[in-house]
């Protein structure tokens, strides 16, 4: 049995439960990457990934998907492969696609149970999470991973109580006058940076922050999966 050694801890009702989720990933990079495999070694039985990108050699250090073969494969056909050979038995929706206002509609056609917020845009992550909370859709946003070459603790929490994360700093200023802006949950890292971001737009990153985080966000979704 695929999932024996997962059974004695969530049941048989455990494993249907997983099995009729249906669980989006946006952005598949360092966080999303991790965050798909779990889910799909978890026994989740519908899985939609989004990300229009190819891999680059530069991805290696920390892309579940980035090998030296793999170089300039689209990211979201090479991830539906590898979750479908993890689980033969789960449906993967790969949109290779730049999650935006405009393509949002391809998401959410879907119909998600819920979402993981991988995203490094600002406008974008800013949008999907908006566009959660007008549908009701529980969503999950990762926050800061990058400048740091270990992994610190990964927290889950409200985004009015984090602190110290420049993407927080921007969502909380976005979304602090929302109605249900105390709802908001995100992955929070609380390690310091190791070097400060250089101006260039160009992130430094190891595998351990992303990976970590990517693991604590599928694991707080089957666990609210399972509640």
């Amino acid at each position: 049995m695929r999932f024996k050694t997962l059974l004695p801890l969530v049941d048989i009702q455990g494993l249907e439960q997983l099995k009729n989720a249906r669980v989006c990933v946006v952005g598949v990079g360092g966080v999303g990457s991790y965050s798909a495999m779990a889910l799909a070694r978890s026994g989740i039985g519908h899985l939609i990934i989004v990300d229009p990108d190819t891999i680059d050699e530069a991805n290696i250090n920390r892309q579940l998907m980035a090998l030296d073969s793999t170089i300039g494969t689209s990211k979201v056909a090479w991830l539906q492969a590898h979750l479908t050979d993890i689980n033969p038995s789960l449906t993967v929706d790969a949109l290779d696609v730049a999650y935006t206002e405009d393509t949002a509609d391809q998401l959410f056609a879907l119909t998600p149970d819920y979402i993981i917020d991988a995203i490094d845009d600002m406008p974008a992550k800013k949008h999907l999470i908006q566009a959660c909370l007008a549908r009701g859709i529980p969503c999950l946003s990762v926050l800061a991973q990058g400048n740091r070459l270990g992994s610190g603790t990964m927290h889950h929490m409200p985004l009015y109580k984090t602190h110290s994360d420049p993407i927080a700093k921007a969502l909380r200023k976005t979304f602090n006058a929302h109605p249900a802006y105390k709802t908001i949950e995100v992955i929070y890292n609380d390690a310091p940076v190791d070097i400060p971001p250089d101006g260039s737009g160009c992130v430094a990153s190891s595998i351990f922050s992303p990976a970590m985080a990517g693991l604590k966000a599928a694991e707080i979704i089957v666990k609210k999966v399972l509640t």
